[in-house]
Formats: C-alpha cells, sequence, structure tokens
C-alpha cells in the first residue's frame, strides 16, 4: 500500500512539473495552462518566425509591383502620342510612386518584428521572456487586423477616386479617369485582401492552446480543353 502511493506521488509530481509555471495571457483557455513553458514559447517563437516571413515576403512583392508599374510608365512617357496619353502615364507613374512610399512606410509589426526576432535557442526559459514574446505576437495579430480594416480599404479608394478627378479636369475624358479609378481601386483591395493574417490565426490557436502551424498556399492546376490552368488557393 505504501508502495502504491509513493508511486502515485511520483506520477503526479511528473504531470504538475508538465503544467506551465507561468501566468497564461487573460482569456487563453485552460488547455494552454496544461502545457509546458517550453512548449508554450517553442509554438510564439515559431508562430513569430512564420508570421514575419509571410508579412515581409507580401509586403516586397507588393513594393517591388508597384516600382516596376512605375518605371514601365516612366519608360513609355517619351514616347507618349498626345498629351492625353502623356497626362495619364504621368498619373499612373506618380501613383505607382505614391503607393510604393505608402507600402514602404506602413510596414505591418509582423515585418518590423522579423527584422530584430531571433529564436532564444537553448539558453535558460524565464516567464519575462514568455510574455514578452507572447505580447509581440498579440501585437502581430492586431497589426494584421488593422491592415485590413476599413478604414485602408476607404482611403485606397478615396485616393484613386481623387487621382481620377484630377485627370478628368486635365484633359476631361471620362472614360479614362473612369478606367483608373476602377483598376487603381482594384489593385488597392487586391493588395489589401492578399494581405497575410498568419500572426492573427497563430494568436488564436495559441490561446485555445492549439497547433500554430498551418498551410497557407495550395497550388492547384486544371486541364482544360484549350490546355490547363495553374493556380492556388490562399489560406490568408
Amino acid at each position: 500500500m505504501v508502495r502504491t502511493l509513493a508511486v502515485l506521488s511520483v506520477v503526479a509530481l511528473s504531470v504538475s512539473s508538465a503544467r506551465a509555471a507561468c501566468p497564461v495571457p487573460e482569456g487563453a483557455d485552460p488547455a494552454l495552462a496544461q502545457q509546458s513553458d517550453e512548449v508554450r514559447q517553442a509554438k510564439v517563437e515559431q508562430a513569430l518566425a512564420t508570421a514575419g516571413r509571410d508579412t515581409t515576403t507580401w509586403a516586397w512583392a507588393w513594393r517591388a509591383s508597384f516600382l516596376f508599374t512605375g518605371t514601365v510608365q516612366a519608360g513609355l512617357l517619351p514616347g507618349a502620342r498626345s498629351e492625353a496619353d502623356r497626362i495619364d502615364l504621368q498619373l499612373g507613374m506618380g501613383k505607382s510612386v505614391v503607393a510604393f512610399g505608402f507600402a514602404l512606410v506602413t510596414r505591418l509589426p509582423a515585418e518590423k518584428h522579423h527584422d530584430t526576432f531571433t529564436p532564444a535557442g537553448p539558453e535558460p526559459r524565464s516567464c519575462a521572456k514568455l510574455a514578452e514574446l507572447e505580447l509581440r505576437l498579440r501585437d502581430d495579430a492586431i497589426g494584421e487586423r488593422k491592415g485590413r480594416h476599413w478604414f485602408m480599404h476607404a482611403l485606397s479608394i478615396a485616393f484613386n477616386v481623387g487621382v481620377g478627378a484630377v485627370a478628368w479636369k486635365l484633359h476631361g475624358r471620362v472614360g479614362s479617369a473612369l478606367f483608373g479609378v476602377i483598376s487603381g481601386s482594384a489593385v488597392g483591395e487586391l493588395r489589401l485582401f492578399t494581405q497575410p493574417l498568419t500572426a492573427n490565426r497563430a494568436w488564436d490557436a495559441y490561446l485555445h492552446g492549439e497547433s500554430v502551424t498551418a498551410r497557407r498556399v495550395t497550388p492547384w492546376i486544371t486541364v482544360v480543353p484549350s490546355g490547363a490552368m495553374l493556380g492556388a488557393d490562399l489560406q490568408l
């Protein structure tokens, strides 16, 4: 009987030691408190690295596209056939430059943190370090939600409408101005809707004690009578 109690005591102690010694974030499920601090910190570090990589790739892909578009428009400017075409190219180039600058200045927290983030490695874990990493992941998640806030959509559309109004006033071509508003707004919306939400999903999964990893891009190919279609499903 004494031996049985001793075995049960050892088991109880081992289970207790596997639980989190550090406090869990506010609003976390009880399941998170059942995980060790080492597991929790590894999850947060993995989520930060993945979110930073996804956001940085997305941001620089769009910056490169704006820079490329502006360069092409600048190259076409000397060969413009009419004054109206020259104005269209100038306005288009101006929009590309503004979009590039805006994308360069308005960096999401996940991208900023990615520039300075390094995994903790084998050094001793601490509750202060874990809390710092959790706060950073939470800030990244909040930043992603702000990046897709309705105000950002309204700002994009308002900017394109403003440029369209200028184009209309300068050379009176309603069709050209309307095309610029529609195409520019479509590009702006595409940029916003392709913004990753990696940190947001990881933070929500972390609070529920779940895995923070997930595939975000699934390529596909479909055979059609004239050939094949390539594409990808984005989990953003």
